[in-house]
């Protein structure tokens, strides 16, 4: 009874996330964040320019 219990719940919770990943932020966005994370991909820096006058 509770392993089942402990089961439903772990599934539930993939489910869930894998859910808020397709929806919200893109499987893509993802694999370049878990690239970055293990130094296979570096990120671009994007350098801003505000002129002062």
């Amino acid at each position: 009874m509770k392993r089942s219990i402990l089961l439903g719940a772990i599934l539930w919770l993939l489910f869930i996330t894998a859910s808020h990943i397709q929806l919200n932020v893109g499987w893509n966005k993802v694999q370049d964040s878990v690239a970055q994370a293990f130094g296979e991909d570096r990120d671009k820096m994007i350098v801003g320019f505000l002129p002062v006058t």
